[in-house]
């Protein structure tokens, strides 16, 4: 990937900052059902995941996460999933 790509991607809209899920021996690094959010209990039977939404990161790492472009014309594609992903944490929690 050239660094003109990496630019592009890291200034897109669904670039983001993320905990860290894994550490290095690829061991999960949220805890189950630590966060209680009323609208995410109650929401739970309308989302996908159910109660493993609500997870909280056990450290302080973040990950930065550029968003998925075309190399060919470096426009962004963002699947149809993700398209309202705020909606999604307001609604249910981390995704």
């Amino acid at each position: 990937m050239a660094a003109e790509d990496i630019k592009v991607s890291l200034k897109s809209i669904s670039a983001k900052v993320w905990p860290r899920e894994h550490d290095d021996n690829g061991n999960w690094l949220f805890k189950v059902d630590q966060l209680k959010v009323l609208r995410w209990e109650q929401n739970e039977g309308r989302g996908e995941k159910g109660p493993m939404w609500r997870q909280s990161p056990t450290g302080g790492d973040i990950e930065i996460k550029g968003a998925l472009i075309r190399p060919v014309d470096q426009i962004e594609c963002m699947p149809e999933g993700k398209r309202d992903r705020s909606c999604q944490l307001h609604r249910f929690g981390y995704t």
